[in-house]
């Protein structure tokens, strides 16, 4: 499988990679979803091996040495931060249940079921825990200034204080997958065929549109995750209906851009799209990284 190295404006290859993230000095990978992690040395181009139950978290951290994980079987599960530099681990918590978690320096925020924990990692300590008693936490989508950006299972999206864990504000019916816009800091929003924005500081909704019709005409179902935001727009694949499509959604026309249709046998499905100095890169289900060229 062929890596984007973002630094250098190159390409690495890594055989058999299933998942990887890109630092500024190695690109760490797995072959196989909980099992052992693999560093290449960008520098030196070596590649060493480190033996546990890892599957990497696709959040990077503000903090370019730190690379998070879950791992376990079934409901025991564990979250870990390990030093890219060191290539060891430099926290662990065993927890129950499903896992989401995000970093900001130092400190890296992460679910257990009802809970949030907020923990320094190198004083080992938790800052705070915020629990929930009315549903089960479903995604942490990242810090946007001191605020923890929390969606519940029964969608309601919270923006919670980065250094009390108080909560700051609440939106029920918020069902969609946010992301953060790198350059005004809004909260976008683009699946189940609607877009929202959402203003992180304040916790309220700017805009909400129903594009059902645009996508079901362009013949994308958009699935909640299958997208990934930059200042360019959101970029955003789909495997139904079949043939497997990917394409991009203006954010300032607030329509979409372009659809192109992906050669892909039945079954095999795209990743969401990753885009780059004008290439689209994507990744499939039978690791296989498709390269499209911006016309």
């Amino acid at each position: 499988m062929k890596l984007l190295n973002e630094d250098v404006n190159s390409l690495y290859v890594v055989d058999e990679a299933v998942e990887f993230l890109d630092t500024r000095e190695y690109i760490i990978y797995q072959k196989i979803f909980n099992d052992a992690l693999y560093r290449f040395d960008k520098k030196y181009n070596n590649v060493d091996r480190l033996e546990g139950n890892f599957t990497l978290v696709q959040k990077p951290s503000t903090n370019p040495d730190y690379v998070y994980t879950i791992g376990g079987k079934g409901d025991d599960n564990f979250f870990s931060v390990l030093s890219a530099s060191l290539f060891s681990v430099k926290f662990f918590c065993e927890a129950k249940y499903g896992l989401s978690v995000c970093g900001y320096d130092d400190f890296v925020v992460f679910s257990k079921r009802k809970a949030i924990l907020c923990v320094a990692i190198e004083k080992d300590e938790v800052r705070w825990e915020h629990d929930f008693t009315t549903s089960d936490v479903r995604e942490v989508f990242g810090i946007s200034g001191d605020c923890v950006i929390v969606q519940l299972k029964d969608n309601t999206l919270l923006g919670l204080d980065l250094n009390s864990g108080e909560t700051l504000w609440q939106l029920p019916d918020s069902p969609l997958w946010y992301s953060k816009h790198p350059v005004t800091g809004k909260l976008l929003g683009l699946s189940y065929l609607k877009y929202e924005e959402i203003d992180p500081v304040k916790g309220e909704r700017i805009l909400r549109l129903d594009l059902e019709k645009e996508f079901k005409d362009a013949g994308v179902l958009l699935d909640r995750s299958v997208h990934t935001l930059n200042e360019h727009g959101m970029f955003f694949s789909s495997d139904y209906p079949y043939p497997c499509k990917f394409g991009r959604f203006d954010i300032e026309q607030k329509k979409i851009d372009f659809v192109h249709t992906m050669d892909l046998p039945k079954g095999v499905s795209p990743y969401a799209p990753i885009f780059h100095n004008g290439r689209y890169y994507i990744r499939d289900t039978e690791k296989n990284l498709h390269i499209y060229e911006q016309s």
